[in-house]
């Protein structure tokens, strides 16, 4: 009579114990790798999401004092405290937005001349067709993270209506086009 023993040997738990060592080594690795991937993600869109307001607010107070027709004298005003961005879009009355990633906003400008040319400066005798503005967004995405920068471009004139000059279209169809 032949006695099957039931178990399992030492060589055999210890196949079984070095496998799942393995395989639990190599899902707690890729756990982390992608916990800071989503955390590098989150801080992203966090700053993009900051940028996006900044730029929503500048647009919108730069537009809405475009309808002066001068930017010598706006309504409101708009400054860079800090880590807080202070907008009148009245006078006498401030909205403040409290940004963590934004690290510093600066302005620009770039004058058309009547001559066609863009210039940062003008010349004596410079007639002024338009004027582009352009906001310098500095942000960090983590603390320890280098900078970096945004330009947006604000055109205040935008929205304003255009008056089509005849084209000597004979169709509706040439007309749009």
């Amino acid at each position: 009579m032949i006695h099957k023993r039931k178990g399992v040997t030492l060589a055999e738990m210890s196949i079984v114990m070095a496998v799942i060592a393995i395989v639990s080594l190599s899902v707690v690795s890729f756990v982390m790798i992608t916990s800071g991937r989503g955390t590098a993600g989150i801080a992203k869109l966090n700053a993009m999401e900051e940028i996006e307001l900044v730029e929503a607010v500048v647009d919108s107070w730069f537009t809405m004092n475009a309808k002066d027709e001068t930017f010598i004298n706006p309504r409101g005003s708009i400054e860079w405290n800090g880590k807080t961005l202070e907008v009148g879009f009245t006078p006498g009355s401030t909205t403040k937005y409290n940004l963590e990633k934004v690290t510093d906003i600066s302005f620009s400008q770039m004058f058309l001349t009547e001559s066609g040319e863009y210039k940062k400066t003008l010349d004596n005798g410079d007639v002024v067709k338009d004027i582009l503005y352009f906001c310098t967004v500095t942000y960090v995405q983590e603390e320890d993270a280098p900078k970096q920068t945004y330009i947006f471009c604000i055109n205040p004139r935008v929205g304003e209506t255009i008056v089509p000059e005849p084209t000597g279209a004979t169709t509706e169809q040439e007309t749009q086009q």
